[in-house]
């Protein structure tokens, strides 16, 4: 279950070594999702194959989950965005002004690309609750994730909000990777959920 192949090229290179191994049961899955959403992805297949599961039946559910894990973050440095060309010089130096906050998401391909916007970090943080409300199915029966990178405080707030106010039963938090981080910077948080 690799990194999305809208971020990477780790799918591709799996692939081709899957082919090389002929006989050999191997399943490549794109998850089109990154770090904790990635990880969701792979919580299900071995829960599922814990309790027996057939690996058509396992490969179903990860196809599914392809479609319908949300991965939505907010970068906490626009200079990164700058740097990366995701955004505009001028944008981000209104932005900045404004203190408004992109937020992104990875689209059904993986890639990243703009979803929403917030006012401040206070209005980030909660714009990513709200989406999580009216996007989220089902959510009081769901493993959901958040992922930051050097923001605990973050985490923990969004952790408790999900708790107490969309009774999710389980999250997972983690943090951000040096190689994702080395994109999004200090600062960013992110949830993932199914919808």
């Amino acid at each position: 279950i690799h990194l999305s192949s809208g971020i990477s090229g780790t799918v591709q290179s799996a692939n081709i070594a899957a082919e090389m191994l002929i006989g050999e049961h191997i399943h490549v899955i794109d998850s089109r999702k990154a770090s904790v959403g990635q990880g969701l992805m792979v919580l299900e297949a071995a829960r599922m194959a814990q309790s027996g599961e057939e690996v058509s039946a396992i490969i179903d559910r990860l196809n599914e989950m392809q479609n319908t894990v949300r991965c939505i973050f907010v970068v906490g440095n626009l200079d990164i965005l700058i740097k990366g060309g995701r955004l505009s010089r001028a944008k981000g130096m209104l932005a900045g002004a404004l203190d408004i906050k992109p937020v992104l998401h990875m689209d059904v391909e993986g890639k990243i690309v703009p979803f929403s916007k917030a006012r401040g970090h206070r209005g980030a943080r909660n714009k990513l609750i709200e989406l999580m409300e009216t996007l989220g199915s089902d959510l009081s029966h769901q493993t959901v994730g958040i992922c930051h990178s050097a923001c605990p405080d973050d985490a923990e707030y969004l952790r408790s909000i999900m708790k107490e106010r969309l009774h999710v039963p389980e999250v997972i938090i983690g943090e951000i990777g040096p190689v994702i981080g080395s994109h999004v910077g200090a600062s960013t948080f992110s949830v993932f959920f199914e919808e």
